[in-house]
């Protein structure tokens, strides 16, 4: 097997084992504290330690190799999931939290940089588009795992699988022999000098800060509606698949996550590169659609709603997400685009973990619905910039058609 395709089922082993770790420790929290703030709380502490990860990343990857430091972590995560079945109140489930969280977002940030350097540009696009494809199945199917799993055996179980998966997952990297250079540490410094001098470059870091700021509201808001109202959403409907708390986490995940499929087909089906302003102008009208929804939804039939507006919020981000990549692809010069990628993940990173802490403290002025409904609005606004972005890459495809035909 080839060290790319090594590297590719270490990285499946671990985000299967990341995944069904956000079903198992949010039922954890809930089990101990039965609150949706406290709940809540730990999707915040998720975000803020992917912050840390850029505030350590440059001094860590100057003691160790990547691939040193990726098994490091694996390790790491097996000995704090395992502690997790310890755990007998909130503040023990936050350090976990803490701990395995920065180690997950650490090693995403490395294995990102590993397949630049094992991949070869002709098969660049090919590979990630495998790889894509594989997390998001693994994403559907995960949630409903570790569902089954807490409710026919147990939640220790499910703590169990899941450092085996880590387990594994480093093992698997012992067997890579041509990944092992220490990475720049200063690569995303020169991309945030970079970004700020660029307008198309501001404009597109501007709209990925759109997405995620609806990613990160939505896991919030959403969670934080579930887990207040989640006997009475599931007792308006008779789904004998959905009983307890956990089966309503795994549901919505597996409904996101189908819906991010449905966008790709779509997308990959009926747009061409020459129609991004209206990929940019469909997603962000399904996003403000869903988000009225999640604001407005009540009655009789909440789960329908939700379920509704989880499926119009996640196919439209992944039209704005493609969209997004391919606009950055094509308008970002190929000899910063590392460094931009960088730099573009340290300000996303550090955005989310604030956004999340603001939005905890927002949620008890407008509340949760409230905040939806502003959000519905404020992706509008989204339209604007992608309209700037879809005119300069009009003129970069016409300024190449000029440039072939001479």
């Amino acid at each position: 097997m080839e060290s790319k395709n090594k590297l590719l089922a270490s990285d499946t082993l671990s985000v299967f084992g990341a995944t069904i770790s956000d079903i198992g420790i949010l039922s954890l929290a809930y089990a101990i504290t039965s609150s949706a703030s406290q709940t809540t709380l730990i999707i915040s502490i998720r975000l803020l330690s992917s912050m840390l990860v850029f505030v350590f990343l440059p001094k860590l990857i100057g003691f160790l190799t990547n691939k040193v430091l990726c098994i490091t972590l694996d390790v790491l995560r097996v000995i704090t999931i395992l502690s997790a079945i310890l755990c007998t109140n909130i503040y023990q489930v936050v350090v976990i939290t803490l701990i395995l969280s920065f180690c997950s977002g650490l090693n995403s940030a490395i294995r990102g940089s590993a397949y630049q350097e094992l991949l070869v540009s002709e098969e660049r696009v090919q590979f990630i588009s495998k790889q894509q494809s594989i997390f998001v199945i693994f994403s559907l199917l995960a949630p409903f795992i570790a569902a089954i799993i807490i409710k026919l055996l147990s939640i220790e179980i499910l703590f169990g699988i899941e450092a085996i998966c880590f387990f594994l997952s480093a093992v698997t990297l012992l067997f890579i022999n041509d990944w092992g250079k220490k990475t720049s540490s200063n690569s995303s410094y020169k991309g945030v000098k970079f970004l700020f001098k660029d307008k198309t470059q501001r404009n597109i870091l501007m709209f990925r800060l759109f997405i995620l700021t609806t990613m990160v509201a939505y896991q919030i808001l959403s969670t934080f509606i579930i887990t207040n109202n989640y006997e009475s959403v599931v007792s308006m409907i008779d789904l004998s698949f959905i009983s307890n708390y956990s089966d309503i986490l795994a549901y919505f995940s597996i409904v996101s996550s189908f819906a991010l499929l449905v966008g790709n087909a779509v997308a990959s089906k009926l747009f061409k590169i020459a129609q991004i302003n209206q990929l940019f102008t469909y997603g962000a009208i399904l996003v403000c659609s869903g988000t009225c929804i999640w604001g407005l939804g009540a009655g009789s039939y909440q789960l329908v709603y939700y379920t509704s507006g989880t499926v119009l919020i996640f196919i439209g981000l992944s039209l704005l997400r493609i969209a997004l990549y391919t606009s950055g692809q094509e308008l970002t010069p190929s000899e910063m685009f590392s460094e931009i990628i960088a730099a573009s993940d340290l300000i996303s990173r550090s955005y989310q973990a604030l956004l999340g802490a603001s939005l905890l403290s927002l949620v008890s002025l407008f509340t949760s619905s409230g905040l939806f409904l502003i959000l519905s609005f404020s992706t509008l606004l989204s339209i604007f910039v992608s309209k700037s972005i879809s005119k300069k890459l009009e003129e970069v495809r016409s300024h190449q058609s000029v440039e072939r035909v001479e």
